[in-house]
């Protein structure tokens, strides 16, 4: 699964991407976007109405932004922002909602068709671009995952959403200072769009000043409420140091059964020194998400000092190539880890640019 926010911490871009940027993909105006749109009114339509129930982030209401997208592409098979969505949705979907290995891979798998169709229709649609380096990513293809998001905000280079999307994949990638750079001139393109500021904190946390995403963060909430309402980043931020209770209470208001409430109130108790806790959490998160939360079993287990079944729990989210490892060259939750000769093996099997 994705890391938890994705790092454990923030949504992988494929997830930022799809959640965040699905409604502009219909609702835009801007000439970079409507290169992928339609004249079917009733495409349209449905389209954005994909957006409205894929944005509620629920594993039915995914499903029903699928059927509905599907529709569209149905009543106007050249639509490219429809197919851009599918790519997205499908991604997400495996990425948040799957339970196995194989799930991941016939996300992907699903995916593709519909980013090359995107591309084929409208090679200088910027979200076509996005949803291939989605689907790319989602595959470790990471080079050529890297070469699709530096061509979106190319193509798109006053759109904020997009670039926040390339913010966090650089910031993931290693290159901290390019992530806060652009996430600031996100910030500066579109200073009412409460993505940019979640973005801003995300990079915050990634580049470890936490403190100062805790600051940034609070001060926004009690300014400007609407613009920042992401309790998992904070509630990491809040961890890394040390305010444990406070964490709580941030992950407190997520859905008890999510796998980020469940994985970061494990690390707490891991942090705290209550091992059956921690199980307890490991045990719900099973039952629910079966192998499909490898990465998320990992960061608790070397937050317990189980180094032994931390890099048993990567191996394994590596051999379903769990999206999660994605976040592992910046995770803090794995620092007990970094310097072991095996965390580094699998780190390098990322590729990771130099």
């Amino acid at each position: 699964m994705p890391g938890a926010i994705t790092t454990a911490i923030r949504l992988p871009p494929a997830e930022n991407v799809a959640r965040t940027l699905s409604i502009a993909l219909g609702a835009a105006k801007g000439g970079s976007l409507t290169v992928g749109g339609t004249q079917n009114a009733k495409a349209h339509d449905l389209a954005l109405q994909s957006d409205e129930a894929f944005d509620r982030y629920t594993k039915e209401d995914v499903d029903r932004a699928v059927r509905l997208v599907d529709e569209a592409i149905r009543l106007d098979p050249n639509f490219a922002g429809a197919h851009s969505r599918r790519a997205f949705f499908t991604i997400r979907r495996g990425n948040t909602f799957s339970t196995s290995g194989k799930e991941f891979a016939r996300s992907r798998a699903e995916a593709l068709p519909f980013a090359k169709k995107a591309l084929s229709l409208a090679p200088n649609f910027a979200y076509a671009h996005a949803a291939m380096a989605a689907v790319q990513q989602g595959n470790f293809n990471i080079a050529v995952a890297s070469d699709e998001y530096r061509r979106a905000v190319e193509l798109a280079p006053g759109d904020a959403l997009l670039v926040s999307a390339y913010s966090l994949f650089v910031s993931q990638i290693g290159n901290q200072a390019e992530s806060l750079r652009l996430a600031q001139k996100a910030l500066d393109l579109d200073p009412l769009n409460r993505d940019s500021y979640e973005n801003w904190v995300g990079a915050l946390f990634d580049a470890r000043r936490y403190e100062e995403a805790v600051r940034f963060a609070e001060g926004t909430k009690r300014k400007s409420p609407e613009l920042y309402d992401d309790p998992l980043i904070l509630g990491h931020c809040l961890v890394m140091l040390g305010r444990l209770r406070e964490a709580k209470e941030q992950y407190s208001v997520l859905n008890p059964d999510r796998w980020e409430r469940l994985t970061g109130e494990a690390v707490i108790f891991a942090r705290s020194g209550d091992r059956a806790g921690a199980e307890q959490n490991i045990k719900r998160m099973q039952s629910l998400f079966g192998d499909a939360a490898s990465y998320q079993y990992a960061q608790i287990y070397a937050n317990l000092g189980d180094k032994d079944r931390a890099l048993a729990s990567l191996e394994h989210a590596w051999s379903v190539r769990d999206p999660g490892l994605f976040n592992i060259r910046v995770d803090p939750f794995f620092d007990p880890l970094r310097k072991n000769a095996r965390f580094q093996a699998i780190v390098r099997r990322m590729n990771f640019p130099a």
